[in-house]
């Protein structure tokens, strides 16, 4: 451990200890005047010369230095004031002695405290490593893993339980997911703790501008298993923009950004919509929503551009017409490729606190959602395959040149870990 070092974890041991110490200072400074008090009352008498109080005060605090400035040159003559003299000079031991010993303890704890954080940021790249992008077998394409079981790192990684939990507390781009939270087949699945990785650029998460005019947006991220990676896949594709909250900064009162009550409830909200605006602004934009669904309906894919009487507009939708071109052929190519199927509008309307209406769509800019069942984002291994279709009539559809646009395939064949 380097000098700089090692005078940064005392700095840390004496800033952690500082309210233990000034507790013990406290408890000694009324020990003192309680002794000099009682010194006082002992010595009063027997001395022939008079002195004040504050004369037995300056003797009492002066023992604890030895009165190298000779302040005061009393001397206890009556039993009493003996033994008060002897317990004043035990605590001058342990004025010294109790503060010490604190920083020395949070100095040790200190030093505990950084070999732990360099192990959690050793295994914090051992999960890196552990998502490594594979293969596709559908699309032939390298992709980040949904997930990684404990299980899994446990068994293959040889890391321990407390390890992994608390190097994800610890690096960013990962969290713990319970995928007893998606449905499979009707039924609720048993908890399955797994490890997730995300793509992370922005306080609130991550954004992409790859000056596309279509944007897509996955506003739940944090909190819906699947939905993000299947996003992030589906923009990176595409060629287009893509934004995502993966971080939440209050997890004991989580804020949505996909129903909005208050713009200006924190700075990753306010970041997080600046953001949107910028890159969904204009009439020839689209933005794309993304989120889980937990619908019973027998269609993977529900698409969402109607808006209730209370926004003031029927439709999140300005340009029917493309969106008509993408609709019919997400109901033939769709299927055609994947066999996944779709509807549209038979889930409730959106509201005026809606995350599109609160960029003006259906007024100054096209957008929708696309609720996508929650079994299908965990468990289908035609998730990639889905997006690659979607993100192809997208493209084609929303004024958008395939060519032009779409990510070279050879770039989504490349190796590597994690998504960015």
């Amino acid at each position: 451990m380097s000098k700089t070092n090692s005078f940064k974890l005392l700095w840390e041991a004496i800033k952690d200890s500082r309210q233990s110490m000034w507790v013990s200072v406290q408890v000694l400074i009324v020990l003192t005047l309680v002794l000099a008090t009682i010194f006082f009352i002992a010595e009063y008498d027997a001395h022939e010369e008079q002195y004040s109080y504050w004369d037995s005060l300056t003797w009492a605090f002066t023992r604890y230095i030895d009165d190298p400035g000779e302040f005061s040159d009393i001397a206890p003559v009556t039993v009493t004031g003996r033994w008060m003299a002897t317990l004043i000079g035990i605590i001058s031991i342990l004025l010294f002695a109790v503060p010490a010993g604190i920083i020395g303890g949070a100095f040790n704890n200190a030093i505990d405290d950084e070999i732990r954080k360099q192990h959690l940021v050793d295994v914090g790249e051992r999960l890196k490593k552990a998502f490594r992008r594979k293969q596709d077998s559908k699309t032939m394409y390298k992709v980040v893993p949904r997930y990684i079981s404990l299980g899994t790192l446990q068994a293959l990684k040889n890391m321990t339980q407390n390890d992994v939990v608390d190097a994800v507390e610890y690096n960013p781009p990962f969290r713990l997911r319970n995928l007893a939270t998606a449905e499979v087949n009707g039924t609720h699945a048993l908890d399955q703790l797994v490890v997730e990785m995300f793509p992370y650029n922005t306080p609130y998460g991550c954004c992409i501008d790859r000056r596309s005019d279509i944007t897509i947006v996955c506003p739940t991220g944090v909190s819906e298993a699947g939905a993000g990676n299947f996003a992030f896949y589906l923009a990176l594709i595409g060629g287009f923009n893509y934004i995502s909250k993966e971080v939440e900064p209050d997890v004991d009162d989580p804020t949505s950004y996909y129903i909005i009550n208050d713009e200006n409830k924190n700075e990753h909200l306010k970041q997080y919509l600046a953001d949107l605006k910028r890159l969904s602004s204009g009439e020839d934009r689209w933005t794309v929503f993304i989120i889980s669904s937990e619908s019973k309906k027998e269609n993977e894919l529900h698409f969402l551009t109607k808006a209730n009487a209370k926004t003031g507009r029927e439709s999140t939708v300005t340009d029917a017409e493309a969106f008509n071109r993408l609709w019919n052929m997400v109901t033939t190519d769709l299927k055609e490729e994947t066999g996944i199927t779709a509807d549209l509008n038979e889930l409730r309307p959106v509201g005026p606190k809606n995350v599109a209406v609160r960029i003006g769509a259906g007024e100054t800019t096209n957008a929708f959602t696309i609720r996508v069942s929650s079994e299908f984002l965990v468990w289908d291994t035609r998730n990639i395959l889905a997006a690659k279709s979607l993100a192809q009539s997208l493209a084609l559809t929303l004024g958008q040149s395939y060519a032009e646009k779409m990510t070279d395939p050879r770039l989504l064949k490349e190796s590597g870990f994690g998504y960015l």
